[in-house]
């Protein structure tokens, strides 16, 4: 979407929802596959409380929380990762614990202003060191 030929052209209602589901999983999948051995994580609940931690700061917009559940979007990127070789049940209960005991709570905005700040300066200090 940050190439696009035509900006001006947007999606709406279902096909936008659609496109942020993608855009997730997608990322869901990326950050599962970077991690070493992720196969012997999977029922980890500090891996799941990670997976669900990057959700809840992807879904920032209250017009999405409404469409798009969480735990639909783990158990999607699952799917896509380990060829629905795990435990949905589990994943599902898993995921209700960490909601129920208030284990995911989404970055302030305050942290992610830092956070991006931080990675653009040490991103800027190895262009110049190279």
């Amino acid at each position: 979407m940050e190439n696009d030929p035509i900006p001006f052209v947007k999606p709406n209602n279902s096909l936008k929802i659609q496109i942020k589901k993608d855009k997730i999983v997608g990322v869901l999948v990326l950050k599962i596959r970077v991690i070493k051995n992720y196969e012997s994580q999977k029922e980890s609940l500090e891996f799941i409380k990670y997976i669900c931690l990057i959700v809840e700061n992807l879904l920032n917009k209250r017009s999405y929380k409404d469409k798009l559940t969480p735990k639909d979007l783990i158990i999607s990127a699952f799917e896509i990762v380990f060829q629905n070789n795990f435990n949905k049940e589990k994943l599902s209960s898993d995921i209700q614990f960490l909601y129920d005991n208030e284990q995911i709570v989404p970055s302030s905005i305050f942290d992610k202003f830092y956070g991006t700040v931080e990675h653009w300066l040490v991103r800027k200090k190895k262009r110049l060191s190279a």
